[in-house]
């Protein structure tokens, strides 16, 4: 399920871009309310969820399932280990 969960990161509130007349800007205006796309993100889980009834729990050590795994885990420890604040805007 790692094309899934990479699929759900990909999902976003649909906008549409408004232009004004006087600068000739561009801006996105949301289309979708956030009931919307919350209905859309679980409809997409119940889809994926329904293809992926075929393949078994003792699947998770797919070589490139776990290697995924282990770059996330490998990326959360690095930031967790930094004691300044990553943020911009951030005094600390």
């Amino acid at each position: 399920m790692l094309e899934a969960a990479q699929g759900v990161d990909d999902l976003r509130i649909r906008s549409r871009k408004q232009v004004n007349d006087d600068d000739d800007d561009e801006e996105e205006v949301a289309e979708e309310s956030e009931e919307k796309f919350e209905k859309r993100v679980h409809l997409y889980a119940v889809l994926m969820l329904q293809r992926a009834s075929g393949s078994k729990r003792d699947n998770y050590k797919d070589s490139l399932v776990y290697q995924t795994r282990k770059d996330l885990i490998v990326d959360f420890l690095k930031s967790a280990i930094v004691k300044k604040c990553q943020n911009a805007n951030c005094s600390a």
